[in-house]
């Protein structure tokens, strides 16, 4: 799908990002869209500080007894880390949605949700985490409003009592929430 369907879309859908009933474009998007590229070149991704780990790092603790506080730790530092270095390797531009019609139209070759949880999901599982299980989370599947996101659980807990994980949504910055809330 091109770039200016996608816009045009994502402005009568109120920013959700669908291409229903689009079929045609005017010329009268083409500045809005130059002046996306041309700031979206000038954006950097950005930045997190060691709060963030400190942060994840005590909500991952607060899921068991059985959690290891160091692998906790270690979990959400190399989370914290990883997602900064993606930021960067992806070039990602601000908001996301922006940066997923970047991607949808080929000027960017990664940083949909899909990506980032493939990517840290790859780095995590390196490691022997004992205490801790990683799975692949998804909601509206098969939709296009179909997100993905990293679940972390404490060994032998069920999904539904993980924390969501997203790097995605603020483009490197850690969200956090609980699978059985709404996102």
């Amino acid at each position: 799908m091109s770039v200016l369907k996608t816009i045009l879309s994502l402005s009568e859908e109120g920013g959700r990002c669908s291409t229903k009933g689009v079929s045609s474009f005017g010329w009268g998007w083409l500045p809005v869209i130059a002046l996306g590229l041309v700031l979206s070149a000038c954006s950097s991704p950005p930045r997190t500080s060691g709060d963030d780990a400190t942060r994840l790092a005590v909500a991952i603790g607060t899921l068991s007894p059985v959690v290891d506080p160091v692998e906790a730790r270690r979990a959400a530092e190399m989370m914290v880390k990883e997602s900064l270095r993606l930021a960067e390797q992806y070039e990602v531009v601000q908001p996301a949605w922006f940066h997923n019609v970047l991607v949808n139209s080929g000027v960017r070759e990664r940083g949909l949700c899909y990506h980032w949880v493939n990517d840290l999901l790859r780095v995590l599982n390196e490691e022997s985490f004992r205490s801790l299980v990683f799975y692949r989370g998804g909601a509206n599947l098969g939709t296009y409003q179909e997100h993905n996101t990293i679940i972390v659980t404490a060994y032998g807990d069920r999904f539904e009592n993980g924390l969501v994980v997203d790097a995605w949504r603020y483009l490197s910055l850690i969200h956090i929430s609980e699978p059985t809330r709404p996102y």
